[in-house]
């Protein structure tokens, strides 16, 4: 499997955040037939939706490649090998998470998968994995705990 030049790339990145601005846009005007405090929630869902569809736009605008021919290869091993890495890692994550609690089995899950991906292990990338993950664990229990009041699975530790 080959992924075609950087072009072909930023132009689908392109027509993706055109399509992510236009059905955002489309549901937030949409959403003012809602409760004001029933469509507070997805108009920021929508909101950032269409934050993401700008970045999309923009940096294929911003960054032209330099060499048109430019090709990268994608070893099917590997991708098989990511692949079985990330489930076992979320069934991992699944046994643990009763165990844990939901937000620790998560911050150990996302900082782990960070540096799996990354592929260096020296400290600064660790410790940058592991920001990363608290800011997105801390991100995920102001949403459910305190927004949306959902209660998450609590473990030993929380």
């Amino acid at each position: 499997m080959f992924i075609k030049n950087k072009l072909l790339q930023g132009k689908n990145d392109l027509y993706t955040g055109v399509l992510l601005v236009f059905f955002s846009v489309l549901l937030y005007v949409n959403s003012f037939n809602l409760a004001d405090v029933v469509a507070f929630y997805p108009r920021v869902v929508l909101f950032i939706i269409g934050a993401i569809g700008v970045i999309l736009i923009i940096r294929p605008i911003k960054k032209t490649p330099k060499n048109k021919k430019e090709t990268q290869k994608i070893s099917p091993d590997n991708s098989i090998r990511n692949m079985s890495v990330n489930i076992i890692a979320v069934l991992l994550i699944w046994i643990l998470a009763p165990m844990l609690g939901f937000y620790v089995a998560l911050f150990l899950y996302v900082g782990l998968m960070v540096l799996y991906i990354g592929g260096n292990w020296r400290y600064g990338e660790i410790l940058n994995s592991f920001i990363y993950s608290t800011f997105f664990v801390v991100f995920l229990y102001v949403m459910f705990n305190m927004l949306l009041m959902i209660q998450t699975p609590s473990g030993i530790l929380i």
